[in-house]
């Protein structure tokens, strides 16, 4: 999986993830910073225990990517879910 914080203004804060497995499609999705849940696109269940661990662990580091992006700043790398 792979885990992007792109600003859109007027959007909800939101990141993009994109998931693949072995077996099937890449697939992408939004995912609501505040709503905690799949804003545009799909996810298979699994992915979303992921996501919802990892934003979790980040949330902190996702809000000050938000704001960074939000100001034109690139935002600092977080760190992958192990």
């Amino acid at each position: 999986m792979k885990f992007g914080v792109v600003y859109e203004k007027g959007a909800e804060p939101h990141f993009r993830v994109v998931y693949w497995d072995w077996n099937g499609p890449e697939l992408s999705a939004k995912y609501g910073m505040e709503s905690r849940c799949v804003i545009e696109g799909w996810l298979p269940q699994l992915g979303m225990w992921a996501i919802d661990e990892w934003a979790d662990m980040h949330h902190s580091q996702l809000e000050q990517a938000w704001e960074d992006s939000r100001a034109g700043r690139t935002p600092a790398a977080i760190a992958p879910l192990e």
